[in-house]
C-alpha cells in the first residue's frame, strides 16, 4: 500500500514538474483597425508580454473597420478566429 502511494506521488510530481516547463505563454491574437497606432498598439502588447509568461498577445491590423468585420465575420467558428476582437460599438448587434 504505501509502495503505491509513494508511485502515485512520485508520478504526480513528476507530472507537475513536467506541466511546468514545458508551459508555454497562450497565444492571444487581438485583430484591430487602428492603423494610425499600429506602432503603439505593438509597444503596448509587447511590454504587456514582457511583464508576464502566461499570455502573449499577438495584434494584427485587419484593415479599416468594415474590412475587418467583413474578415472577423468570415473566421468566426474557424482556426482562424481572433481571440480579441476591436469594434465599434455599432457592430457588436451584427454578430
Amino acid at each position: 500500500m504505501l509502495t503505491r502511494i509513494v508511485r502515485a506521488g512520485l508520478l504526480g510530481a513528476v507530472l507537475a514538474v513536467a506541466s511546468v516547463a514545458f508551459a508555454q505563454a497562450v497565444p492571444v491574437v487581438f485583430w484591430h483597425s487602428m492603423e494610425a497606432v499600429e506602432e503603439t498598439v505593438d509597444r503596448f502588447a509587447a511590454e504587456f508580454n514582457a511583464s508576464q509568461d502566461r499570455f502573449e498577445v499577438q495584434p494584427r491590423y485587419v484593415g479599416d473597420y468594415p474590412e475587418a468585420q467583413t474578415r472577423l465575420i468570415g473566421a468566426l467558428g474557424t482556426r482562424d478566429e481572433p481571440a480579441l476582437f476591436q469594434a465599434e460599438i455599432g457592430f457588436f448587434p451584427q454578430l
